[in-house]
This record gives structure tokens, C-alpha cells and sequence, in this order.
């Protein structure tokens, strides 16, 4: 009995009243070996989920089934009787041969190997690895906030995550723009992204403005990141697209010009008098101002004006912020529209066209005749009657230069009387 007993006792497997049954087991002679019908998976699962591993055991007899932690030699369960005070950990049996060990919200310290054995002699067991992985996390205590800092200046920013494994941390800046480091010796290098938990800025100017993103990865769904802005505070600038912009009096014009400033600034336009007096305009009636975003420190600025005579002179375009002013000006002229002069190739030309003679077809039974042309003998007597004046031109045509036209020479009738025969027999005299 004690020869039996033996490797169970140790191995510190199975205590009190399961020796006892363990051994009349073995006295009664049901040695057929057990065997493994699959072997254990490793899982991989990250923090927090649930996992389980599974042993399919034939010919168990009235062999028992143990689960332990190979590590730490730690017995779990053996058969369906929990033997750890890990609330979180349980075992389940089909009643065939399928024996289960679950592991409800696992923590990274679930991680390691988890053995499957059975009380033969010698004893047999499977080993099955749990890998419990983390999703990345920022650190959000130990990270930069918004940062604000002076043209010129360097600044640091830090990135701290925790992860399993651990988290890769890279930078890149949130408009796609590339960050620019600066070494000691003034060179200047561009990149996209920038590898570690720190990121070192030199020399700062305004285009190192704006946001950065420290992103964490470590290839657990899913990766993690924060937004962090840097403001460069400058001086404001101003400039104008058009020093001097020409306009007719009841025409619109827009004056416009860009300003740069961080913080942001107060943006204004205001009229020069002649006394050297500036007189701010506001928005309303026959002016209208207007400001368009261009980035995070530059913005343009409109000055529509529904021109009037009193309107032109120079305006200045200005901004303030807390570090100072600037401004720029810009002249409005008037522009006038002058006629051109006539050209003197232009040519007037008049043609007077003779009475037309009415041309008829005659038909004589079935017999067809050519055309005769049949004087319009009462053309005079219609005249007169309708006080035409036959001296008087009857069309007038215009013609000019650049179009080549046929010079016609006319005649003008000043009585049927003076109408020779020969001029009769023709259509338009003159062709």
C-alpha cells in the first residue's frame, strides 16, 4: 500500500480521504493506462477576457484528473473539486472524457504554464502556456499637456504607456506635416515620424506650431494615442497682396491682406485721414469685413467697399495680440474709363438703287414660253401719286473697312423723262 501511495504523497497531489479511495482503486486491479487524446493549446488572450484549457483523457478508469500550476507546483482542482481560493478559476467535466479548467477575467499575473495530470504510475501530464497580452495605455499623468513656448526656444515633450508587451511609442504631427529637428551644429533634418517616448524640438519657429501625436502600439487591439498642441507665441506680421488697387466710383473692390500671429491676434482695417488720423472701419452698410483661417497662426483678412468717390485713399490693414501690433497699408485709386477715338479708315458709303422692272410668266395653252420681262410703264404714275420723290435715295448702305465689299456706281433718277430706252432693257443700272 505504501509502495502505491508513494508518488502521490510526494508530489503533494492528493491529501486525506482521496488517498484512501486512490489506493482501493489500485488494489482492485483497474491499471489500464490513460491516455491523452489531444494535447493542450496555448492561448493567448488579452487582459481582462475569459479563457479556458481543455484535456481529453480515454481510459481514465478510475484514475482522477488533476490541474496544477507547473511553475509553482500549486494544485488548482482535482476531478470537479476546486482546490485553489481563486474565485475566478473553476473546472467542468461532460461526463465522457473531457475535462475543463476556466479562467474567468484574466490578469497578467494568470500568465504561465497550467498542467493537466493523472494519478498513474509513473504519472502522466500535459502542459498548456497561457499568455495573458495588454492593449497599450497612455499614462496620461506622466505625459506633456499643451505646451506654450516663445519663438527660439526648446522644448521637450514626453509620451509615457504601459502595455503587454510593451508599447512602441512614435510621433507625427496631426496635419501630415513633417517634424523638423535641428541639431547643434544648425542642420536641419525632416521627418515624418519620430521614433521613443521623447520628443526634442530646437530652435523653435512658428511652423513648429500646432498638434503632435503621440501614438502606442504593440500590436494588441487596439493602438492608443494623444493629442498635444504646441503654441509658438510670436510677434504679429502683416503683409498686403496689392499695395495699390485701382477702382471705379459704383463698383465693389476687396482690399486684402495676411496676417501671422500667435496668440491670436485682433484683426482690423482702418482709413487714413489726411489730418494723420486713422478711422477704424466697422462691418455694415457699404463695408464688409470678412477673415478666412489659413492654418493655426496665419488668417487672411477682406475689406469689401461698394466704391464712392469720398472712398479713396489708403487704408491699413492691422492686428494686435499681448506681444505687440503690426500693420501694412494699401492705396485705392480711381480708375477712369476713357473712349476711345473714332477710327478714321471708317467710311460711310451710300448706294441708290433704279427702279426694279417687274419680271413675269406668261402660259398660252399648254404652250410654255420663256420669261418676258414686261416694263413697269405705270411705276411713274404710282410715284405721283403717292408724292414719291424719285430723287430721293431708296437704300443706303453701310460699309466698313476691314470687310471687303464691291464699290457700286449708281445713278440717281430725278425724272422718268430723262429714262433712256437702253437703261429700260436692264434690270439695276450700275451692275
Amino acid at each position: 500500500m505504501s509502495a502505491v501511495m508513494g508518488p502521490w504523497i510526494s508530489r503533494l497531489l492528493f491529501i486525506g480521504p482521496w488517498i484512501i479511495i486512490l489506493s482501493n482503486l489500485v488494489e482492485k486491479g483497474e491499471c489500464d493506462t490513460p491516455e491523452f487524446i489531444y494535447p493542450i493549446d496555448n492561448i493567448t488572450v488579452a487582459a481582462g477576457r475569459d479563457a479556458h484549457f481543455t484535456c481529453v483523457v480515454n481510459k481514465l478508469q478510475g484514475h482522477k484528473v488533476a490541474w496544477l500550476r507547473s511553475d509553482s507546483k500549486a494544485i488548482l482542482a482535482i476531478h470537479n473539486h476546486m482546490v485553489t481560493n481563486n474565485h475566478r478559476m473553476t473546472v467542468s467535466h461532460n461526463g465522457h472524457n473531457t475535462w475543463r479548467l476556466h479562467i474567468s477575467n484574466v490578469q497578467r499575473n494568470d500568465s504561465g504554464h497550467y498542467m493537466c495530470q493523472i494519478n498513474t504510475e509513473p504519472m502522466v501530464s500535459q502542459i498548456g502556456m497561457l499568455e495573458v497580452v495588454e492593449a497599450p495605455d497612455i499614462l496620461y499623468n506622466e505625459t506633456s499637456n499643451d505646451t506654450i513656448t516663445m519663438e527660439s526656444a526648446n522644448v521637450n515633450l514626453i509620451c509615457e504607456a504601459r502595455g503587454y508587451p510593451e508599447p512602441t511609442v512614435i510621433w507625427k504631427r496631426e496635419d501630415k506635416e513633417n517634424i523638423v529637428l535641428r541639431d547643434g551644429t544648425g542642420g536641419v533634418h525632416r521627418v515624418s515620424s519620430v521614433e521613443g517616448r521623447e520628443l526634442s524640438l530646437t530652435k523653435l519657429t512658428r511652423g513648429d506650431s500646432g498638434a503632435y501625436l503621440c501614438i502606442a502600439s504593440n500590436g494588441v487591439p487596439s493602438p492608443v494615442s494623444k493629442r498635444i498642441m504646441l503654441h509658438v507665441h510670436f510677434h504679429p506680421t502683416v503683409d498686403v497682396v496689392n499695395q495699390i488697387v485701382s477702382a471705379a466710383v459704383g463698383t465693389q473692390v476687396i482690399l486684402e491682406c495676411v496676417v501671422q500671429s500667435s496668440p491670436r491676434p485682433i484683426n482690423y482695417w482702418a482709413k487714413q485721414m489726411q489730418k494723420g488720423e486713422d478711422v477704424n472701419i466697422l462691418s455694415g452698410g457699404r463695408y464688409k469685413t470678412t477673415e478666412e483661417q489659413i492654418n493655426s497662426y496665419s488668417m487672411r483678412i477682406y475689406l469689401t467697399i461698394d466704391v464712392r468717390k469720398k472712398d479713396f485713399g489708403v487704408y491699413a490693414c492691422k492686428a494686435r495680440n499681448s506681444l505687440g501690433e503690426a500693420q501694412a497699408t494699401v492705396q485705392l485709386q480711381e480708375s477712369k474709363i476713357e473712349l476711345s477715338a473714332p477710327d478714321p479708315d471708317f467710311e460711310l458709303e451710300t448706294t441708290t438703287l433704279l427702279p426694279v422692272q417687274r419680271i413675269k410668266k406668261r402660259r398660252k395653252g399648254k404652250e410654255r414660253r420663256k420669261n418676258k420681262v414686261e416694263e413697269y410703264d405705270d411705276w411713274e404714275e404710282e410715284e405721283e401719286e403717292e408724292g414719291g420723290d424719285q430723287s430721293k435715295p431708296q437704300i443706303i448702305f453701310f460699309k466698313e473697312p476691314e470687310i471687303p465689299a464691291t464699290v457700286y456706281t449708281t445713278q440717281t433718277i430725278s425724272s422718268l423723262d430723262t429714262y433712256s430706252s437702253n437703261t429700260r432693257n436692264s434690270c439695276i443700272t450700275g451692275l
